[in-house]
């Protein structure tokens, strides 16, 4: 929990590796419910299997309420990183959300069934000249 002018606030922590580097990033419940938003407009299907905790105006910032916010928004990102359909959206709503870089998206997209091959043919562009400044991350 943090505090700004406007009062406090809570900051969830979302902890992932990217090639072996461990790197955390912060969002708000904002955060989360525009990405929920998001991939429920792209991917709506896919969207019906999670659930999203309801927004509290008051006491938002008791233990009890971050607690149940913290476990259903891990289930939902732990779900919509495990969905195929997520995984390989066009919008990439849920790559910007992790901050993660074109690389390990494409790399995770190759783990897919569905358009696997695409993928992978892609590979090798990672190696040119204009990723030079990423290739540690392989």
């Amino acid at each position: 929990t943090k505090s700004s002018l406007m009062g406090g606030y809570t900051v969830y922590i979302i902890e992932l590796r990217e090639f072996g580097q461990l790197k955390k990033i912060e969002r708000r419940y904002d955060d989360f419910f525009q990405l929920y938003k998001n991939l429920t407009e792209s991917c709506p299907q896919a969207m019906t299997k999670f659930t999203f905790p309801e927004k509290k105006y008051f006491g938002n910032t008791s233990p009890e309420v971050i607690e149940e916010r913290r476990h259903h928004l891990e289930q939902m990102l732990q779900g919509v990183v495990r969905c195929e359909e997520i995984v390989l959206e066009k919008s990439s709503f849920l790559w910007k959300f992790l901050e993660c870089a074109g690389e390990c998206v494409l790399i995770a997209r190759c783990f897919c069934q569905k358009d696997r091959l695409r993928y992978v043919n892609k590979l090798p562009q990672v190696l040119e000249e204009k990723y030079k400044e990423e290739r540690w991350r392989l």
